[in-house]
C-alpha cells in the first residue's frame, strides 16, 4: 500500500483513522484471513446412474439440484446401442434427475448418456445445484449397465422355439410367450412341401402357438420348410407380436427338420406276421453276437429279434422340449428340468447306462453326462401275452414301458443353451434281456438270449434368428 501525501484532512483519499491520521505505506505482508463466506461455488457431482422399474433413467447427484434444469436437447441417449428420443427431464426428490425416453428402457437393456452444458457459464437452463453452479458437460458417455437396470418392462419380442406338423396336417409354430390375439397376415408366410410352394389359406393364434393351414394340407411323411417375413411398415395385423405388442423380426425353420406327425393320406396300419429266418444252429450261433441290427417293422413299431444285440436309432426335433419316439417304441422325454428315458420292450430284465451330450457356454465347450442307474423288471410275467406265436421262439410279446427311478437333471445353463444351439443327447443302455414268462436268459428253443445294447440319439434345440 502506498499512502498519498500526508494530509490531516479527513477527506484525504487514504487509509486513516477518524481524526484524519493517514496510515503509512507498507509492503506485502503475509496475513491470516478468516473466510466466513457461505457462498457455494462447487459444481454438483454425479453419484450414480440407474433405471427404475418404470423404465425411466434416474441420475443421482451429490447435492440438491435446482428445480429449473437443462432442456431435453442437452442429452443424447442410446438404449442397447440405438438412439432414442428424450421426452422429458425433471428434477425429483432434491438431488435426482429423472429422464423419460421414447421408447422407455426395457429390462436388461444397457443405457449410454452424453450431456452437454448449453452454455459456458452458470445459467438456469442447465443441470445445476441450488446455488446455480452448473454440472459440466459429461464429455465421455455416462454408462448404465444392465446390473443397474431395474426396469420391469417387457420390451423384448417373442422368441421362436419350434415348428411341427400336427395330425391334421397343419403347421404349428411355437413361441416363448403368449402371442397377441390378432393373427399375423397370411401373406407374410411362405411354406413349401417336398420343395414345392403351397398356398397358406389361414393363420390362427392359440396361446403361444401359430397354426397355419395350407392348401393342400400337409400329408404324412412330407418334408416341410417355412419362412416368415415381418411387414416393412411394422406393427398392425401383419406382424407376430407378444401380448404387450413387442414384435418378432423374422424367422424360419432354417433348414432344421420340421417334425411331421400328420396322418393325412396315410393308409391304416396292417399288422401281419413277419417272415423270419430259421433259428440259428450251434454251428452259426456266432452270428447272433454281431453288432448289426436286424428289426422287423409292424406298423410303426419294430418287433424284437432275439438274434439282434444292438438297436441304434436317431431322431431330430426342432424344439427345446418334447417326446421323441424311436423305431422300437422307446422314448426320450425332455420336459422342464429333466430328461426321462422310457424303454419299451416285451422282454423283462434290467438296463443301465449313460446319457452324454456337448454344448457351449459362451465359447467354452461343456460335457454333459448322466449315469442311468439300473432299472426294469427282473421277475417273470406269467401271463405275458405273445401277440403272434412264432415257432422259432422269436419274440413278439406285448411291449411295456420301463423307466429309471430318477430322471437325468438338466442344468439352467444347458436349458439356456438349447434355446440357441442344436444339442445331441446320446443314450446308451446295456439291457440284460430275459424271456418274459421265465425271467431267464434262455429262449424256448434252448438258445442263449444275449444282452443287447440300445442306443438312442436325440438332437434337440433351436438356433434362433430374428
Amino acid at each position: 500500500y502506498t499512502a498519498p501525501a500526508v494530509n490531516a484532512a479527513t477527506s484525504n483519499a487514504a487509509i486513516q483513522d477518524t481524526v484524519g491520521n493517514d496510515a503509512i505505506s507498507f509492503s506485502a505482508n503475509a496475513i491470516t484471513v478468516t473466510n466466513s463466506s457461505t457462498t457455494d461455488q462447487t459444481a454438483p457431482v454425479l453419484s450414480i446412474g440407474a433405471v427404475n422399474s418404470s423404465g425411466h433413467i434416474v441420475l443421482t447427484f451429490s447435492e440438491t439440484l435446482s428445480s429449473t434444469t437443462a432442456p431435453t436437447t442437452a442429452f443424447a441417449i442410446t438404449i442397447g446401442g440405438v438412439s432414442v428420443t428424450v421426452v422429458s427431464v425433471t428434477v425429483n426428490v432434491g438431488n435426482t434427475l429423472v429422464i423419460v425416453t421414447s421408447p422407455l428402457v426395457g429390462a436388461d437393456q444397457t443405457v449410454s448418456i452424453i450431456y452437454t452444458d448449453p452454455t459456458s457459464g452458470n445459467d438456469v437452463n442447465a443441470v445445476q445445484d441450488s446455488s446455480g453452479n452448473d454440472f459440466p458437460s459429461s464429455g465421455s458417455a455416462i454408462a448404465i449397465s444392465a446390473s443397474l437396470n431395474q426396469s420391469a418392462l417387457d420390451l423384448t419380442g417373442p422368441v421362436f422355439i419350434s415348428s411341427a406338423v400336427n395330425t391334421d396336417g397343419k403347421l404349428v409354430l411355437t413361441f416363448s410367450e403368449t402371442l397377441a390375439p390378432i393373427a399375423p397376415d397370411k401373406s407374410n408366410f411362405t411354406v413349401t412341401v417336398d420343395g414345392a410352394p403351397v398356398t397358406v389359406t389361414s393363420v390362427a393364434i392359440v396361446d403361444n402357438k401359430i397354426v397355419i393351414t395350407t392348401s393342400p394340407v400337409i400329408g404324412a411323411g412330407q418334408t416341410v420348410n417355412w419362412n416368415y417375413d415381418k411387414p416393412i411398415s411394422g406393427g398392425g395385423v401383419g406382424s407376430i407380436k407378444d401380448s404387450l405388442g413387442n414384435e418378432l423380426f423374422r424367422s424360419g425353420n432354417n433348414g432344421a427338420t420340421v417334425l411331421n406327425t400328420s396322418t393325412v393320406g396315410r393308409a391304416p396300419d396292417v399288422v401281419t406276421p413277419p417272415t423270419l429266418n430259421p433259428s440259428p444252429s450251434p454251428s452259426n450261433s456266432a452270428s447272433t453276437s454281431s453288432t448289426s441290427s436286424t428289426t422287423t417293422t409292424v406298423g410303426d413299431e419294430a418287433t424284437e429279434d432275439p438274434a439282434s444285440t444292438t438297436l441304434s436309432d436317431e431322431i431330430s426335433l426342432n424344439a427345446t422340449s418334447g417326446t421323441a419316439t424311436f423305431s422300437d417304441g422307446s422314448q426320450i422325454v425332455v420336459n422342464g428340468n429333466s430328461l426321462k428315458i422310457r424303454l419299451k420292450t416285451g422282454y423283462v430284465g434290467k438296463a443301465a447306462g449313460t446319457v452324454i451330450a456337448k454344448y457351449l457356454v459362451g465359447k467354452k465347450k461343456v460335457n454333459y453326462r448322466c449315469a442311468v442307474a439300473s432299472f426294469g423288471r427282473g421277475t417273470r410275467i406269467p401271463g405275458a401275452k405273445q401277440v403272434v406265436p412264432l415257432p422259432n421262439g422269436a419274440l413278439w410279446f406285448e411291449k411295456k414301458f420301463y423307466s429309471p427311478t430318477k430322471s437325468c437333471p438338466l442344468s439352467p445353463a444347458l436349458k439356456k443353451a438349447m434355446l440357441t444351439q442344436r444339442i445331441t443327447f446320446t443314450v446308451k443302455l446295456k439291457f440284460n434281456r430275459l424271456w418274459p414268462t421265465t425271467a431267464k436268459a434262455v429262449l424256448p428253443s434252448g438258445a442263449r438270449l444275449k444282452p443287447s445294447t440300445r442306443v438312442m440319439k436325440l438332437t434337440i434345440g433351436n438356433a434362433v434368428t430374428k
